[in-house]
């Protein structure tokens, strides 16, 4: 759990009450915690620069296929053209209610 973690960012901003609803399953580029919502299924990430927490994925599955689309972009196996493109792509694809998609750009270089 989230909770229990060794983020000391997240102890000292975010209530215990709302840390024990987030299972941590991966660490950002800048190792920062994405957590599961364990009542919705919603991905979430805490960032510790800036303080906040947003929604970045509407679900795991939505969180898995950007992972396989940054591989094929690594790989050469896609090439948007530019990074603009890559971003409107991504937005129309893993899109969903409430995602927070500058800061998911933000703090997850457009993956």
């Amino acid at each position: 759990m989230l909770t229990n973690s060794d983020w000391s960012f997240i102890t000292e901003y975010f209530p215990k009450n709302e840390t024990d609803n987030y299972i941590v399953f991966y660490d950002s580029p800048a190792t920062d915690p994405i957590c599961f919502d364990k009542a919705s299924g919603e991905i979430y990430l805490f960032s510790h620069d800036p303080v906040r927490k947003g929604k970045v994925y509407k679900d795991f599955n939505d969180f898995l296929l950007d992972e396989i689309i940054h591989l094929q972009v690594l790989f050469l196996e896609v090439d948007f053209g530019s990074r603009e493109a890559e971003i409107e792509y991504k937005a129309s694809l893993l899109n969903g209610e409430n995602i927070d998609f500058d800061f998911r750009y933000m703090r997850l270089g457009g993956r």
